[in-house]
């Protein structure tokens, strides 16, 4: 098949099939690659103690990968204690069999670092503080910063 321009578009439910290469273990089930999409979400917390300022997410979703990307700005934190976020409104539900985790850096000269993690069956992640201050106790996410994030997942 050559194609000197335009695209191949397939009905819903059929993709590429690789059934045709071995598969020693023999434990794959499908072999079809029939999903591929892109696009924007936007991530929100469901907690009191954060007010979300602008947000932006983009997606990859690839299979039953999803890699999705996050820019989050907290216009108000409530309290100067809280080391740990929930993220919610990820474009896909986890239906992974295991939780996933990710990372997020805080823009600031700081950089501190925090993970993500998001359980199964859920589109909501907790962001925590992995950062230690001078004096061990964890950072708290802060009014006015950008945290920016990557969490790739099984849907």
């Amino acid at each position: 098949l050559t194609l000197t321009d335009g695209d191949i578009t397939l009905a819903s439910g059929h993709g590429i099939d690789f059934a045709a290469t071995d598969n020693s273990s023999g434990t794959l089930g499908n072999e079809l690659f029939d999903d591929y999409e892109e696009g924007t979400w936007t991530p929100a917390t469901n907690s009191s103690s954060y007010n979300t300022g602008s947000s932006t997410g983009l997606y990859t979703k690839i299979g039953r990968i999803v890699i999705a990307h996050f820019s989050i700005n907290f216009s108000g934190v409530n309290s100067s204690s809280n080391s740990i976020c929930t993220i919610t409104n990820f474009p896909f539900t986890n239906g992974g069999a295991i939780a996933s985790a990710g990372s997020v850096r805080e823009s600031s000269n700081t950089g501190a670092v925090y993970t993500t993690r998001i359980g199964t069956n859920t589109t909501t992640a907790t962001m925590n503080s992995m950062d230690n201050v001078t004096n061990g106790s964890q950072r708290t996410i802060r009014t006015g910063e950008d945290y920016v994030g990557t969490l790739i997942y099984v849907t």
